[in-house]
């Protein structure tokens, strides 16, 4: 009898172990079809013999790679000016650390009540068994995750602390210590929140009238962007497009508040212009034409006294001959201000440019398109933007 029970004994321990592996997802074991598609991060020979810094990325869509070859799966990219943090070199490569919110994967059937129970358990980059292994974890190791939300079967960690990925050399510059990479990450998280205020307060102020409205609060926010944030290249070219949008939405509204404030003076009567009430909403394209008759008609005759015996087909020859060529996208203006310098807004790259009017040409038709004019400037009543009058349009 006592030969008979470590016989027992060294079966049952075989019986168990052999189960606990086959349980274990895809530990030590690949499918011809994964290992074309991925390939598991290796433990490689990373030379120690450098002092941990911050680099810059060099290069736009810079390649991550699971391991120091050419050939390696790429886990992810770098865009240009982006920091991370070098730990060591190996041949051609740097090894550096996960980009700040990479997320790693662990099977919850090896996790109860915060520990993992089981050997050489995998850590995985996404949660499901063909994803690339960054790592492993084994009995007693305590994790804190959450239940991923595309699969409950999977627990969402932290990736562990020695998981390396590698960049091409040439694609990095030192910038500065190890500390500096969590600077810029703090200086990051806040233009982005800045920016997202800035955002909010623009949309909130613009809801109001104008004398409400408190330009400085909407634009000290970009402005703090564009002057105290300049690495950030992204994030302030948007600042400075918000801010240039701001200032002409703002300018537009005192424009319209200002002439609104005008015509209510009592004694002062605009009605018999049709070109200073700017009602134009109803008007059809020949109305709008029509109405830029009496102007051009004024110009004609001061350009004629001073040329005799010439007639309003040379005025306006002589008009294309000096005119300028632009080229944009027509919109009808549709403000009802006194005194409007045109019915139509030409728009350069989402951007007022100028007024437009013609009685030569039915802009209508070209309303939301991008066109080519000829034209001739004309007087702008001390709006915003240039007036022309259009002589020619493709």
């Amino acid at each position: 009898m006592s030969k008979i029970f470590p016989c027992i004994s060294i079966c049952t321990f075989a019986l168990i172990f052999t189960s606990v592996q086959a349980a274990q997802p895809a530990v030590g074991k690949k499918s011809s079809l994964s290992a074309k598609k991925f390939k598991n991060v290796k433990k490689v020979a990373t030379k120690k013999n450098i002092q941990a810094f911050t680099a810059k990325s060099v290069g736009r869509n810079v390649r991550i790679r699971a391991t120091a070859d050419l050939d390696a799966q790429v886990v992810g990219e770098l865009k240009k000016d982006d920091y991370v943090v070098v730990l060591g070199e190996k041949g051609d490569f740097y090894a550096v650390e996960p980009l700040s919110g990479t997320k790693a994967y662990i099977f919850r059937g090896f996790v109860i009540d915060g520990c993992v129970e089981g050997q050489h358990v995998n850590v995985r980059l996404a949660p499901n068994r063909d994803a690339l292994v960054i790592g492993h974890y084994s009995t007693g190791k305590k994790i804190e995750g959450k239940v991923d939300r595309s699969s409950n079967k999977w627990l969402e960690i932290e990736t562990p602390a020695t998981t390396r990925f590698y960049v091409a050399k040439e694609y990095l510059k030192y910038v500065g210590n190890k500390d500096m990479k969590a600077i810029y990450d703090k200086r990051k998280e806040k233009v982005t929140a800045l920016l997202g205020k800035a955002n909010k307060c623009t949309l909130e102020e613009f809801q109001k009238t104008f004398q409400e409205i408190n330009i400085e609060k909407v634009t000290d926010n970009y402005k703090t962007i564009v002057n105290d944030f300049n690495e950030f290249k992204d994030e302030v070219k948007l600042a400075s497009n918000k801010l240039l949008d701001v200032q002409e939405s703002y300018l537009r509204k005192k424009i319209t508040y200002l002439e609104s404030q005008t015509l209510q003076k009592p004694g002062i009567s605009y009605a018999s212009s049709k070109v200073m009430t700017q009602e134009q909403s109803t008007f059809s394209p020949a109305d709008l034409m029509k109405m830029w008759e009496p102007v051009e008609e004024s110009l004609f005759t001061n350009w004629a006294s001073s040329h005799l015996s010439k007639d309003i087909r040379d005025f306006y020859a002589e008009q294309k001959r000096h005119g300028v060529e632009l080229t944009g996208t027509i919109e009808k203006y549709r403000d009802p201000v006194f005194n409007a310098p045109g019915s139509f807004l030409l728009k350069v790259e989402g951007r007022i440019h100028s007024y437009l009017y013609s009685t030569q040409v039915d802009l209508s038709q070209f309303e939301g398109k991008k066109i080519s004019i000829k034209a001739q400037s004309r007087d702008n009543n001390n709006f915003a933007f240039p007036a022309f009058y259009v002589l020619d349009a493709e």
